[in-house]
Parts: C-alpha cells; sequence; structure tokens
C-alpha cells in the first residue's frame, strides 16, 4: 500500500523524487519483470546505482525515462520476459500522469491496478488493496476528488495505522471458528469438533 501511496504522490507531484524512487526500488514495480529470471534481481542493484548517481537532480524521473530504456535495450534476459518492454514508461507511467486532473483517484487507482496486474502478482494482499479503494471511494463521497485531497488525508490521519485494519462483518449466517474456551457458554445450532 505505500508504494500504491508513493505513487499516487509522485504523480500528483513529479517533483517529489522520493515518492518515485520508494516506488520504484519496491515490489511493485520489479513486478512487472518476468519473475523466472534473473532480470529483477539484476534490475534491483541497476536501479540502486541510479538512485546514487543521480539523487542530487531535480525531476529524476526525467532521467529515469531515458535510462531504463537503455537499460531494457542492454540486457540480453529481455527477450523472455512477458512485460511491455518497448517504452516501459509510455506503458506504465505516461498514461497515469496524464489522468491526472481528469479522472478520479479511485479512477487513477484501479488503472494503476490494471497496469500493474496488482490481484494477479499480489493475490495475498488482495484485500488491502481493495481496502485502499474503498477508502479512495468514501474520501470521493466526502468531498474529496482530488489526488491532493486524498495524499492529505492519508499523511494527516491520527488513525492511519487503523486505516487499513480490514474489518469483517460478524453476520448471524457465517461461520465462526473458535477455541473450545472462547466457546464455552456460547450457543450454536451446530458444533463441529475437528479430531474428535
Amino acid at each position: 500500500i505505500k508504494e500504491v501511496i508513493s505513487f499516487i504522490k509522485f504523480i500528483n507531484k513529479p517533483a517529489d523524487n522520493l515518492s518515485f524512487l520508494n516506488f520504484i526500488s519496491g515490489a511493485i514495480f520489479s513486478s512487472i519483470f518476468n519473475k523466472s529470471t534473473n532480470f529483477s534481481i539484476i534490475l534491483k542493484n541497476e536501479i540502486n546505482n541510479f538512485v546514487a548517481q543521480n539523487r542530487k537532480k531535480e525531476f529524476i524521473y526525467l532521467y529515469f525515462k531515458k535510462w531504463i530504456q537503455e537499460i531494457l535495450e542492454n540486457n540480453d534476459n529481455n527477450n523472455d520476459n512477458n512485460t511491455n518492454t518497448d517504452n516501459i514508461w509510455n506503458y506504465y507511467f505516461e498514461p497515469l500522469m496524464n489522468s491526472v486532473g481528469y479522472y478520479p483517484p479511485y479512477d487513477i487507482v484501479c488503472m494503476f491496478y490494471q497496469k500493474f496486474n496488482i490481484y494477479e502478482n499480489f493475490i495475498n494482499d488482495s484485500g488491502f488493496f481493495m481496502h485502499l479503494l474503498e477508502l479512495l471511494k468514501n474520501r470521493e463521497q466526502e468531498g474529496g476528488n482530488s489526488l491532493e485531497s486524498f495524499i492529505y488525508f492519508f499523511e494527516n490521519s491520527k488513525y492511519e495505522e487503523k486505516l487499513f485494519l480490514v474489518k469483517l462483518n460478524s453476520a448471524k449466517d457465517a461461520v465462526n471458528v473458535l477455541t473450545m474456551h472462547k466457546s464455552k457458554g456460547l450457543q450454536f445450532p451446530v458444533v463441529i469438533i475437528p479430531y474428535a
């Protein structure tokens, strides 16, 4: 989620080098490359070198656009990637940057999820990604229809750590899994005791 927030901060203010570098150094960006190759490991090392060489420059993303293309063209292993390596920037970054101010934050994040195959690449974290969309939709309904307002809400929330706690409804027609000690004194129409 922090990588998604870093990306949102970057496309909202492209001069935010720290957010951009946080995103390209993370798992979401490296997930666009085939995991069966060593290219992701090589890319991580190359990104670290890129950051060290360009850390004092303004608008690092402008240098990154050229740099990532050179890295991909020089790498012999990128032929087995199932990624659009023709132009990483134009496929993954440019459309999302161009959508700022035209689409609400919810739609931008949905496009982000689609571009980076979030639900396929991070299947175990899909509940958290869905919860972020829920937060965005709730903010939009409260009048926060800009990336700026969501970023402000996210950074200034008194309950930031509680924002991403997934709340489960305790419905009557649901299966309750309890220990013997926890269920003491409760009544259920059906009780299943494993290993009994």
